[in-house]
């Protein structure tokens, strides 16, 4: 309390008599008080004479002013003190104004201070109370985190689908596998190569899907952490994590096209070819290079 007490009487030391805020770039009178050059400079105006001082009257016959570094530089500490002060204190305060953030900018989407509110980069805003803004985005960012969710839990049993027809094509190619240890037969190996390309595009897209799933998860996460911090932690960066969750509409890997039925139509039509020309086949040739690579796929 006491310590506080001395910085008020620091601060009433470097604070201007005419504008109120602290010197800047201060100047002394000949009778001995000091102000901000700006404000003294103004305040005589373009008068030759009759000068007076603000604070005691006294009268000058000139414009005579003595620029006082120190107390400049001393202005400038005592400001950072008393700003980690309130700081400490509050906890929220703007940086250009050192006033409390009691009001948010919608179109700029940030906390801003009331000097901030009547300035002209935010007149024509549209401003509300912090607590106001923060309960809106609140319900907004908990809208988002259910629509989420949903998504979520329509990627699972699709997950569960393709897991299933990787394990199909994954025991076909044991089968087949057999056929060609036993026939070699080129005819094994460009059915063979169908299959494997099918099987690549399922893995890759179920890989896909795992880490949409994980990255929805995430935000999720993300959202409802939000949800729980105080009013300035909500609309910390609501612009970045706004964007983020619209722009997850158009990154939804379900909406891709997939055809795994004309795909599983092909492999069956196939099949039937393949037996039908079983008995036929005489020459055999060496495949072992392009067998390690298919095994390398099946194994994934």
């Amino acid at each position: 309390m006491e310590l506080g007490h001395h910085l008020q009487n620091l601060i009433a030391e470097v604070t201007c008599l005419i504008c109120g805020g602290y010197f800047k770039d201060p100047v002394t009178t000949m009778c001995g008080h000091n102000f901000c050059e700006t404000c003294i400079s103004r305040r005589w105006g373009k008068v030759a004479g009759n000068l007076s001082c603000p604070v005691c009257r006294a009268k000058f016959k000139t414009k005579l002013l003595q620029p006082n570094r120190q107390l400049g530089n001393a202005a400038v500490v005592i400001r950072q003190m008393n700003r980690k002060k309130r700081k400490l204190e509050n906890g929220n305060l703007c940086d250009e104004h050192e006033e409390e953030l009691t009001l948010f900018c919608r179109d700029d989407q940030e906390p801003i201070c009331v000097v901030c509110g009547q300035a002209e980069d935010h007149r024509s805003h549209a401003v509300c109370p912090i607590e106001e803004a923060a309960l809106q985005y609140k319900d907004v960012l908990e809208s988002h985190g259910e629509r989420l969710k949903k998504m979520l839990s329509e990627n699972e049993p699709i997950l569960k689908e393709l897991e299933s027809k990787k394990q199909m094509i994954r025991k076909e190619l044991r089968y087949l596998q057999q056929l060609l240890l036993t026939k070699r037969h080129s005819l094994y190996w460009d059915l063979q190569c169908e299959r494997v390309d099918v099987l690549k595009k399922i893995i890759e897209r179920r890989k896909t899907l795992s880490k949409y799933s994980h990255y929805l998860q995430n935000i999720i996460s993300e959202l409802q952490s939000r949800t729980e911090q105080p009013d300035m932690e909500i609309l910390k960066d609501m612009w970045s994590i706004m964007s983020r969750c619209e722009s997850i509409k158009d990154q939804n890997p379900l909406e891709e096209n997939y055809p795994e039925k004309a795909m599983q139509k092909t492999l069956h039509q196939q099949s039937i070819i393949l037996k039908k020309n079983m008995a036929e086949l005489k020459d055999t040739v060496s495949i072992e290079l392009e067998w390690r690579q298919l095994r390398s796929f099946a194994s994934e």
